[in-house]
């Protein structure tokens, strides 16, 4: 059974939590531009940002639209995405459509493939040490992972 925790940083905290420490892999979801995970020890951080367009500024500074500084634009939805000894998540790659979520960890030989949208987890096992890395192919019919 995989576990799910909610979270909704007040303004003007970002993207910050005691989840995120020790990073090991940022992705953004290729269908959906505000979908963004990030893992560490303690397994994937799923950010849901919403952008409020009316509070953005056409301002540029320093190269930097101003929209970027201010924390009244963007707010963000974290869910923490775990499975029972499968901590220390290191690799993730979403499917083409933004679906689903693999994730591994060089620490077990056991695989995850989460579906996003019912937060639950397929685990798989690998053969090897753990992965490394993963990669789905163009169609999302096939998932590589490297040891």
């Amino acid at each position: 059974m995989a576990d799910s925790i909610e979270w909704l940083p007040p303004p003007p905290s970002g993207l910050k939590h005691d989840f995120q420490k020790d990073i090991t892999a940022i992705e953004w979801n290729p269908q959906f531009g505000t979908l963004l995970a990030v893992t560490s020890r303690f397994g994937v951080c799923l950010w849901r940002l919403v952008f409020d367009p009316t509070a953005s500024k056409s301002d540029v500074s320093n190269g930097v639209p101003d929209f970027v500084n201010d924390s009244s634009v963007c707010q963000g939805w974290m869910t923490l995405l775990r499975f029972p000894g499968c901590e220390q998540i290191n690799g993730i790659a979403w499917s083409p459509d933004g679906r689903f979520l693999a994730a591994g960890s060089r620490e077990s030989s056991t695989m995850l493939v989460w579906d996003v949208a019912t937060e639950t987890a397929t685990p798989f096992g690998t053969r090897g040490r753990g992965t490394r890395s993963l990669v789905w192919s163009p169609d999302g019919e096939y998932l590589i992972h490297c040891t």
